[in-house]
């Protein structure tokens, strides 16, 4: 095939393929809008948007992450419909055993505690303090103390992590993540955090094993861990976590600390706790390493408010609909033949009858003489006007329960419509060819063209192959 040939083809080809997609369009291009979800006034119909690390079920409003410093203040948010706040709190991990002196044994892991339902009206505009546990150094001696109630010894206690209401006063907790007991020489630190902390290990092995070792014990929900009877180790207390003798751990910090350990063993855990007002949904022991820290989720609206997902806020239930549950993305309408003037309502109660010969549509603040057009009265004993439906149109006030009607042959509508629309027609395959000849005629005209300079060209080969001369280059 020349090459002028292959060019040609192609141009055809593509004016073939053109013609079919003028001519002949997808039926999605014939297909007419969609109607309204025609679910009233107050609808929200975007998904939710889950934000907590632990809970799908909790809509937060806005989150708070601590994680650095020992002491923090979180001034509770006033917002317009909120209805509580949620706390992830993370006890820190105890000091591990330094690997110069054995082979580097780990501190009890913090403990994960979960609180719903705080509720934030009882809290809006109070300051709130969050204190961070915090991980020991390696080889803290005696007098050196761990953050928020780590106890002393060869390693420090992890701290706890809490929130209270007045700074600096243990008895004003209203939640605690325990944190984890230090190491001892080859024993490990009692886990911290759930209902009791857990107890240190001992080390068992060589040089350091002795009879009479006993790890720490953790801390609990009305007292802290108690020491070996007679050894020189110390109880845990309310926030506070014991002293460990040679070689052992700490006491983690908690609720109440566990206590310190005894010789080359590691310290008890601290325990969590959550006020009784609240929720707790989870309460696990030994779950974080490192440092402790705390995320506050603000939760999802209250009843006669629904979480609106683009701006992460609360919105109340217009006039006309009403919410009776707490975290929910739409209100519910008022059905036709009621009314509803206020804003934030709770109960379907809310939603009055219209009286007087009134009628209304669904989702009214209030009710009205006739039906308004696009609508007409549900039947005629019915204080109820209903939406036409699509392929309907009504398009005056009325008082008829055969109001909407059919569009004509040829016509369309969409819900509640007042009047119909021509369908449009659909495209003739004439004019995709009319629109096309200009650039077919320019292919054409391009492939003759091309055809006869190629011609012409070839018999001047042959000419002066054939005479052996240069005489012309023309026919």
């Amino acid at each position: 095939m020349q090459y002028w040939q292959f060019w040609c083809a192609a141009l055809l080809s593509f004016s073939l393929v053109l013609i079919l997609f003028v001519a002949f369009p997808s039926s999605e291009g014939l297909r007419g809008g969609e109607g309204g979800d025609g679910d009233g006034v107050g609808s929200r119909q975007q998904r939710p948007s889950f934000r907590s690390l632990k809970s799908g079920s909790v809509l937060s409003v806005d989150s708070f992450y601590f994680a650095s410093g020992s002491v923090q203040e979180w001034v509770v948010p006033s917002l317009e419909g909120v209805a509580a706040f949620s706390v992830e709190a993370y006890g820190a991990q105890g000091g591990n055993f330094p690997s110069e002196y054995s082979e580097g044994t780990p501190g009890g892991m913090g403990g994960y505690l979960f609180v719903r339902n705080i509720s934030a009206a009882s809290f809006v505009g109070q300051k709130l303090y969050v204190y961070l546990g915090g991980q020991d150094g390696t080889n803290g001696g005696g007098g050196v103390t761990s953050g928020n109630g780590g106890g002393k010894g060869f390693t420090l206690g992890g701290g706890a992590t809490d929130m209270r209401t007045v700074l600096g006063d243990l008895s004003s907790r209203i939640l605690v993540a325990g944190g984890g007991g230090g190491a001892g020489s080859g024993a490990v630190g009692g886990q911290g955090g759930g209902v009791d902390g857990g107890e240190g290990g001992v080390c068992g092995t060589g040089t350091c094993a002795m009879s009479g070792q006993e790890g720490g014990r953790g801390g609990n929900q009305a007292a802290g861990g108690q020491p070996e009877s007679g050894g020189g180790n110390s109880a845990g207390t309310i926030g506070q976590g014991g002293n460990g003798n040679y070689q052992s751990g700490g006491g983690g910090g908690g609720y109440y600390g566990g206590a310190g350990g005894f010789y080359f063993s590691g310290g008890g855990g601290g325990s969590s706790y959550a006020d009784s007002r609240y929720i707790i949904d989870t309460n696990a022991q030994g779950i974080h390493d490192g440092d402790g820290f705390l995320l506050v989720f603000v939760d999802g609206c209250k009843a006669g408010y629904i979480f609106d997902v683009p701006s992460h806020s609360c919105l109340a239930c217009g006039p006309g609909s009403y919410n009776p549950l707490t975290l929910q993305t739409s209100c519910i309408t008022c059905p036709g033949g009621t009314y509803q003037p206020l804003y934030a309502q709770i109960a379907e109660s809310s939603c009055l009858a219209c009286t007087n010969k009134t009628v209304s549509t669904p989702g009214q603040a209030s009710c009205f003489s006739m039906c308004p057009p696009g609508s007409s009265l549900s039947s005629s004993s019915s204080s109820a006007c209903s939406y036409c439906t699509s392929g309907q149109f009504s398009s005056s006030p009325n008082l008829s329960p055969i109001a909407c009607i059919n569009c004509p042959v040829g016509y369309s509508s969409t819900d509640s419509a007042t009047y119909c629309s021509p369908l449009p027609p659909p495209p003739s395959p004439l004019l995709g060819l009319i629109a096309l000849l200009p650039f077919c005629g320019a292919c054409f005209a391009c492939c003759y063209y091309t055809n006869q300079r190629v011609e012409r060209l070839s018999k001047a080969r042959v000419y002066i192959d054939g005479q052996g001369d240069h005489k012309s280059l023309q026919e």
